[in-house]
């Protein structure tokens, strides 16, 4: 039975296509909308069990796969195999003392959405026999039909590079790659200016200038102005994080700060630290822990310093959870690089891309940017952390680290106190998108049981 009452022709065709298909028809009797629970699938418990909003959900045999827009389950639906942490589903069944006992899942349609943006080219995953490239943390395939306009240095797809600026439109596949209908490659240029200092160069000035009084040259142990950032931020050093609180002690735990710089650097992408010393684009970046109480947010210095509080570092449970607040850090100052291009480039007299670039201006950075609340602000502050979180986990995955755990790691650091049991734990915002996106773009078993977009 559907879920709606149906006309007696279709009731007709929908039980001559069951018996020619051979999937038997699940029985859904709660009317749309009627769920025991709706959500992200945030972990699986084999053999049949999975969590959805905090609810422990299980299978049978006979349990019934669907789309939620066809409002119909089938117990021998490939869909079977879509059921992995990221789907958003919906849930009919009864409520047991064990948690629900599912008798049809319903997934949301996360690959009919239109997507667009503008970013560069950070990777090509392959040439033949279609361009793929990764821009915005989207994998991206431009194929013969995509309307392509070349605007940049590379004139046609075989010659395009790294470093190139892609704004695109289109739809994901069901293997994750955004299948782009439309085209645009930038150019990588930037008017002439002065070049950029390093962090070395220029003693690490913070993103919003200190006071004098709150200043790495006068909490320095030596009483002259530090001439790096090794100076400026070596073990001991006094830094102030904000403006309304004292300045804080990098801990002179050597392994500890090494551990820091080795996963940081480890996330910077080949394609920034090979830029030229002369380009306005390049970063030198460097990573310190601090001593900040419970403070669980990560402070960013202009020349691109990152201090992580050892809070932080507590709290997360491994290099790869390390590695995800890191890789954010860094995707924080490619927005930055971003904005730059995006304000002093020609290009901006295009309509669309400057509708892209609206969401890269981050007016008003102080010295301490929070990035574990894993709260959600304006529409404009939404997007910017949505396209950290798509590309924070490109490099993580590029790293070598696990990109399953950045969901996790912002978990761990939302609530100022953990519970007892971390079951409990809810997973803000970010850590759902996290979720979601990496469901539809890194699943490996995906293939199977996406369904078409057509």
């Amino acid at each position: 039975m559907h879920l709606r009452r149906q006309s007696a022709p279709y009731w007709i065709a929908s039980l001559i296509l069951t018996v020619l298909l051979g999937f038997p028809q699940h029985s859904l009797t709660q009317q749309l909308g009627d769920f025991a629970v709706e959500g992200y699938v945030t972990s699986l418990q084999p053999p049949n069990g999975f969590v959805v909003s905090g609810r422990e959900v299980t299978t049978k045999a006979d349990t019934g796969y669907g789309m939620l827009k066809d409002k119909t389950a089938y117990s021998n639906s490939p869909l079977r195999n879509a059921l992995q942490p990221g789907a958003y589903v919906y849930i009919q069944g009864d409520t047991t003392k064990h948690g629900i006992a599912a008798r049809a899942i319903l997934f949301r349609d996360d690959w009919d959405d239109k997507l667009s943006g503008t970013g560069v080219i950070d990777k090509i995953i392959a040439r033949s026999p279609q361009l793929e490239v990764r821009a915005d943390g989207y994998l991206i395939r431009i194929s013969r039909t995509t309307q392509t306009d070349f605007q940049g240095n590379s004139k046609s797809i075989s010659d395009m590079t790294t470093g190139e600026w892609l704004h695109f439109e289109g739809k994901r596949g069901r293997d994750g790659v955004v299948m782009a209908e439309k085209a645009d490659f930038l150019p990588p240029r930037l008017p002439k200016r002065t070049p950029a200092k390093s962090a070395r160069q220029e003693g690490a000035q913070p993103l919003a200038s200190m006071t004098s009084r709150d200043s790495p040259k006068s909490q320095n142990t030596a009483d002259k102005s530090p001439s790096s950032a090794e100076d400026a931020f070596a073990p001991g050093s006094r830094v102030p994080l904000s403006w309304f609180t004292a300045a804080h002690v990098l801990p002179t735990d050597s392994p500890l700060q090494k551990r820091v710089e080795r996963v940081g650097m480890r996330l910077v992408p080949p394609y920034l630290s090979q830029l030229p010393a002369d380009n306005p684009l390049k970063t030198d970046f460097h990573f310190y822990a601090v001593d900040h109480g419970k403070d669980r947010n990560i402070y960013f210095f202009d020349g691109g310093v990152m201090l992580v509080p050892t809070t932080v570092i507590e709290r997360l449970k491994n290099d790869d959870q390390l590695a995800a607040m890191l890789a954010d850090g860094i995707a924080f100052y490619m927005q930055r690089q971003a904005a730059r291009f995006l304000r002093d480039s020609w290009l901006l007299n295009s309509a669309v891309v400057a509708g892209d670039a609206a969401g890269f201006f981050v007016p008003g950075v102080g010295l301490g940017v929070g990035l574990a609340s894993g709260a959600i602000g304006s529409q404009e502050c939404n997007d910017m952390q949505k396209e950290r979180a798509r590309i924070a986990l490109a490099l993580m995955s590029d790293a070598g680290y696990d990109p399953w755990q950045a969901p996790e790691a912002w978990r761990l650091l939302a609530p100022r106190k953990l519970p007892r049991d971390l079951f409990d734990l809810k997973y803000p915002p970010i850590s759902k998108y996290e979720l979601n996106f990496l469901y539809l773009q890194y699943s490996p078993g995906l293939k199977a049981g996406a369904p078409s977009t057509s």
